[in-house]
């Protein structure tokens, strides 16, 4: 067992840091922006809801959310689970979207 140990303890620690990357299904309706200078720091985009509050902050691998700046769009994705942080709103990974 001894010899186990040094073997045991990177994995424990590894899965003890890791963060958690679950992917909880979303969607949503405003304004999209581009994101300017965060506290937050994630996402390249933000969604808002009709009295101008951030409701998301948005990425995509999926669809070309710079086509969509300055429009009300509808958008399906997922939620990231560790966050928000920072005092930022909820980071969406998006699948889909539809200008409205």
């Amino acid at each position: 067992m001894q010899r186990l140990l040094p073997y045991l303890l990177p994995l424990l620690l590894l899965a003890a840091c890791g963060r958690q990357t679950e992917l909880i299904a979303t969607k949503g309706e405003g304004m999209l922006y581009e994101q300017g200078h965060t506290v937050y720091q994630y996402g390249t985009h933000i969604l808002t809801d009709e009295n101008g509050h951030t409701s998301f902050a948005l990425s995509s691998k999926e669809v070309d959310l710079g086509a969509y700046i300055g429009k009300k769009v509808k958008i399906k994705g997922k939620l990231y689970r560790d966050y928000p942080i920072d005092g930022g709103p909820p980071f969406m990974e998006v699948l889909y979207i539809k200008e409205l």
